[in-house]
């Protein structure tokens, strides 16, 4: 019972600091969203690992930091997603194709998959085209550069997860710092290079590009509104530190099956939020389609 809360803690705050992160990204950008949550997520996660014992291997540090190559490159185009919309349809969609690649890499290297995990992968890929591609005049469909964010976000995050299931089981927190440490310093130096490429081109009085690229680089209309897009990066870096260990606790008080089937419902208080607070509705038939997502992620959870 108790792994189970841990579980649905983990996926509560998962699914709100998807939220928050695509709020950030409006204000600010999603580069800078990145980074911020990044170094934020990074310094919790290293006090936290005097609470959680484990051995800083070679393995794990290697795994560790391949998967946050993968993962600053997945943040920044989910929360590019996000900042465009709509979160209630581009969430799921990220979520569901992040478990399909484990799954077909578990296939690929002959793992033995039950008949459901099969009937998962095709429930998913009928779930994003019925809430993509779905017809009607006041049905609200994410725009092709949305989809194809959520799409690629989704397989960058499954490749993350490769790389973290590889990592050493005695490593505890470390191959989540390494994680971080890679996607800090990534980010860090896009953040910089960007920077100096802009005061650059002020010296020199060069045009400046037209419409910086509002969901990467700043916020709506290509404005950037720190105060509150730092606010909301923050509590996003936070919040993901937080969720991360709560659900390792659930994996180590109970069974990974049953915590990893709670945690991947979290697009669903993404959903929640989307709805309450920006006010997005969605078609009767994309609600089906979400429906067959979250089934499809149990599925593949289950795998």
């Amino acid at each position: 019972m108790l792994s189970v809360l841990f579980g649905v803690g983990a996926a509560l705050g998962f699914g709100s600091s998807d939220f928050l992160g695509g709020l950030a990204a409006r204000q600010i950008g999603a580069i800078r969203t990145v980074w911020i949550t990044a170094l934020t997520a990074l310094t919790a996660l290293y006090f936290g690992s005097f609470i959680f014992n484990g051995t800083a291997s070679p393995e794990s540090w290697l795994f560790g930091g391949l998967s946050g190559v993968a993962g600053v490159l997945a943040l920044v185009c989910l929360y590019a997603s996000l900042a465009i919309g709509p979160m209630s349809i581009l969430s799921p969609i990220g979520a569901v194709v992040g478990a399909i690649v484990p799954t077909v890499w578990d296939i690929v290297i002959g793992e033995s998959l039950q008949w459901y995990s099969y009937v998962a992968i095709v429930l998913a890929l009928i779930a994003v085209a019925i809430v993509g591609f779905t017809p009607g005049e006041h049905v609200r469909r994410p725009s092709a550069k949305g989809l194809a964010l959520s799409l690629f976000a989704g397989f960058l995050f499954g490749v993350y997860y490769i790389f973290l299931d590889l990592a050493p089981d005695d490593a505890g927190l470390w191959p989540l710092i390494a994680n971080r440490s890679a996607s800090a310093a990534i980010i860090t130096v896009a953040v910089v290079g960007a920077t100096l490429i802009r005061l650059a081109r002020r010296r020199s009085r060069a045009p400046q590009l037209p419409h910086e690229s509002s969901e990467l680089a700043a916020g709506d209309a290509g404005i950037i509104h720190w105060r509150v897009g730092l606010q909301f990066a923050l509590i996003t870096g936070l919040m993901e530190a937080v969720s991360t260990g709560l659900y390792l606790y659930g994996i180590v008080s109970g069974s990974l099956t049953v915590v990893s089937v709670v945690t991947s419902l979290y697009p669903a208080s993404t959903i929640i939020l989307a709805t309450i607070v920006l006010n997005e509705r969605l078609g009767k038939l994309q609600y089906v389609g979400l429906g067959l997502a979250v089934v499809a992620a149990i599925g593949l959870a289950l795998a």
